[in-house]
């Protein structure tokens, strides 16, 4: 935690803004503790109450389970996960932004209509075609 507040797991204690993802090796103990400990506790929840039948108890077992590990599997798998989706992203975005198109090649923008795309095609079938030179 820093200030206060809940940073995603990730390398080095970085938060799930620098892109990095953690370590599989790592990230797979962490997620062994996860299930170790909340699967303990529930085991002790359900150890306190009177017999409810094994059906039941599998049931209240899964259940108990995964409303206790699913907070720290998005916080330690989905967030770090998700931080490098969108770094990855806005890399795409910078670099098709600083593409330079090469000599005769077209752009057709999206979204773009039929219309807009006969003509596009139309405009590239009436070009003169360029030699090629061996």
């Amino acid at each position: 935690m820093r200030g206060g507040r809940l940073t995603p797991f990730a390398p080095g204690g970085e938060s799930q803004s620098d892109g990095r993802v953690p370590r599989p090796t790592r990230l797979f103990l962490t997620i062994l503790v996860i299930v170790f400990g909340a699967e303990t506790l529930v085991m002790l929840v359900i150890g306190a109450l009177p017999r409810l039948g094994d059906r039941a108890e599998a049931l209240l077992d899964a259940s108990l389970l995964t409303l206790l590990i699913a907070p720290f599997l998005w916080w330690a798998v989905v967030l770090p996960l998700r931080g490098l989706a969108l770094g990855e992203m806005r890399r795409a975005e910078t670099i098709s932004q600083h593409v330079v198109l090469g000599e005769g090649v077209m752009l057709l923008e999206k979204p773009f209509t039929g219309d807009k795309l006969a003509r596009a095609v139309r405009e590239a079938l009436d070009r003169p075609t360029a030699s090629v030179t061996r």
